[in-house]
Protein backbone atom coordinates (compact mmCIF):
# COMPACT_ATOMS: atom_id res chain seq x y z
CA UNK A 1 0.00 0.00 0.00
CA UNK A 2 1.40 3.35 -0.94
CA UNK A 3 0.09 6.15 1.17
CA UNK A 4 0.92 9.80 0.68
CA UNK A 5 0.00 11.81 3.73
CA UNK A 6 0.06 15.58 4.31
CA UNK A 7 1.39 16.56 7.59
CA UNK A 8 4.09 18.15 9.22
CA UNK A 9 3.53 15.69 10.64
CA UNK A 10 4.58 16.48 12.15
CA UNK A 11 3.59 13.51 10.10
CA UNK A 12 3.55 11.88 13.43
CA UNK A 13 3.94 12.84 17.09
CA UNK A 14 7.16 14.43 18.38
CA UNK A 15 9.11 15.76 21.32
CA UNK A 16 12.15 17.94 20.64
CA UNK A 17 15.39 18.61 22.44
CA UNK A 18 17.07 21.79 21.19
CA UNK A 19 20.10 23.80 22.05
CA UNK A 20 18.92 27.31 22.95
CA UNK A 21 20.92 28.75 20.02
CA UNK A 22 18.80 26.68 17.62
CA UNK A 23 15.46 27.39 19.24
CA UNK A 24 12.98 28.31 16.51
CA UNK A 25 10.11 29.40 18.76
CA UNK A 26 9.90 31.67 21.79
CA UNK A 27 10.28 29.83 25.11
CA UNK A 28 7.25 29.06 27.25
CA UNK A 29 4.78 29.20 24.33
CA UNK A 30 2.47 26.87 22.43
CA UNK A 31 2.93 26.61 18.67
CA UNK A 32 1.15 24.85 15.80
CA UNK A 33 2.75 23.73 12.55
CA UNK A 34 0.83 22.32 9.63
CA UNK A 35 1.04 21.58 5.95
CA UNK A 36 0.39 18.96 3.32
CA UNK A 37 2.48 15.82 3.30
CA UNK A 38 2.43 12.99 0.84
CA UNK A 39 2.78 9.52 2.35
CA UNK A 40 3.28 6.59 0.04
CA UNK A 41 3.19 2.91 0.85
CA UNK A 42 0.90 0.71 -1.30
CA UNK A 43 -1.02 3.77 -2.42
CA UNK A 44 -0.19 7.46 -2.35
CA UNK A 45 -2.29 10.04 -0.52
CA UNK A 46 -1.93 13.68 0.46
CA UNK A 47 -2.93 14.72 3.97
CA UNK A 48 -3.04 18.00 5.82
CA UNK A 49 -0.97 17.36 8.93
CA UNK A 50 -1.22 19.53 12.03
CA UNK A 51 1.16 19.23 14.98
CA UNK A 52 0.71 21.09 18.29
CA UNK A 53 3.87 21.91 20.23
CA UNK A 54 4.60 23.09 23.75
CA UNK A 55 7.89 25.00 23.91
CA UNK A 56 9.64 24.88 27.29
CA UNK A 57 11.81 27.56 28.89
CA UNK A 58 14.91 26.26 27.07
CA UNK A 59 13.22 26.40 23.65
CA UNK A 60 12.76 22.63 23.45
CA UNK A 61 9.45 21.55 21.89
CA UNK A 62 7.24 18.66 22.94
CA UNK A 63 4.46 17.41 20.69
CA UNK A 64 1.17 17.69 22.52
CA UNK A 65 -1.15 16.76 19.67
CA UNK A 66 -1.26 15.76 16.01
CA UNK A 67 -3.87 15.10 13.37
CA UNK A 68 -4.33 14.13 9.73
CA UNK A 69 -7.13 15.71 7.70
CA UNK A 70 -8.15 15.49 4.04
CA UNK A 71 -6.24 16.18 1.33
CA UNK A 72 -7.28 12.79 0.26
CA UNK A 73 -10.57 11.42 1.60
CA UNK A 74 -8.54 8.64 3.27
CA UNK A 75 -6.73 11.02 5.64
CA UNK A 76 -7.84 11.14 9.24
CA UNK A 77 -10.12 8.11 8.98
CA UNK A 78 -8.43 5.24 7.15
CA UNK A 79 -4.93 6.70 7.52
CA UNK A 80 -4.07 8.20 10.90
CA UNK A 81 -0.99 9.06 12.99
CA UNK A 82 0.34 6.27 15.18
CA UNK A 83 2.98 5.71 17.81
CA UNK A 84 4.62 8.27 20.07
CA UNK A 85 6.14 11.05 18.02
CA UNK A 86 9.33 12.70 19.20
CA UNK A 87 11.77 15.25 17.75
CA UNK A 88 15.21 16.55 18.57
CA UNK A 89 17.36 19.23 16.97
CA UNK A 90 20.21 17.80 14.87
CA UNK A 91 22.30 16.05 13.87
CA UNK A 92 23.10 19.09 11.69
CA UNK A 93 22.28 22.72 12.47
CA UNK A 94 19.44 22.67 9.91
CA UNK A 95 18.05 19.22 10.68
CA UNK A 96 15.53 17.68 13.04
CA UNK A 97 15.49 14.01 14.07
CA UNK A 98 11.89 12.75 14.33
CA UNK A 99 10.19 9.56 15.41
CA UNK A 100 7.00 9.47 13.34
CA UNK A 101 4.38 6.95 12.26
CA UNK A 102 1.10 6.34 10.51
CA UNK A 103 -1.22 3.37 10.14
CA UNK A 104 -4.07 2.20 7.92
CA UNK A 105 -5.95 -1.01 7.23
CA UNK A 106 -3.26 -1.83 4.63
CA UNK A 107 -0.19 -1.43 6.83
CA UNK A 108 1.80 0.80 9.12
CA UNK A 109 5.06 2.72 9.25
CA UNK A 110 7.07 4.00 12.20
CA UNK A 111 10.70 5.02 12.33
CA UNK A 112 13.20 7.64 13.40
CA UNK A 113 14.11 9.88 10.44
CA UNK A 114 15.91 13.16 9.73
CA UNK A 115 14.13 16.10 8.05
CA UNK A 116 15.41 19.52 6.99
CA UNK A 117 14.50 22.58 9.08
CA UNK A 118 14.64 26.22 7.92
CA UNK A 119 15.09 28.40 11.02
CA UNK A 120 14.13 31.63 9.22
CA UNK A 121 10.70 30.32 8.14
CA UNK A 122 10.20 27.62 10.84
CA UNK A 123 9.57 25.09 8.06
CA UNK A 124 10.17 21.35 8.42
CA UNK A 125 10.69 19.66 5.03
CA UNK A 126 10.51 15.97 4.16
CA UNK A 127 12.27 15.16 0.86
CA UNK A 128 11.28 11.59 -0.05
CA UNK A 129 12.14 10.47 3.51
CA UNK A 130 11.97 6.69 4.01
CA UNK A 131 9.99 5.48 7.05
CA UNK A 132 10.28 1.74 7.83
CA UNK A 133 7.01 -0.12 7.63
CA UNK A 134 4.97 -3.29 7.22
CA UNK A 135 4.28 -4.74 4.67
CA UNK A 136 6.65 -2.21 3.00
CA UNK A 137 8.41 1.08 3.72
CA UNK A 138 6.64 4.46 3.47
CA UNK A 139 7.94 7.58 1.76
CA UNK A 140 7.15 11.10 2.96
CA UNK A 141 7.34 14.34 0.98
CA UNK A 142 6.13 17.84 1.90
CA UNK A 143 6.53 20.63 4.42
CA UNK A 144 5.10 21.78 7.74
CA UNK A 145 5.42 25.35 8.95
Amino acid sequence: MKIKTTLMAAVFGMAVTAAPALAAWPPNTNQTISGTLSLEQSIQIDCVVTVNLSIDGSGDPTITGRSFAPGSFLCGGVVSPSGTWTAAWGPGANEVTLSIGASSVLGSCFDTVVADFDHTTNTLTFNNVTVSGTPSDCYVDGSLS
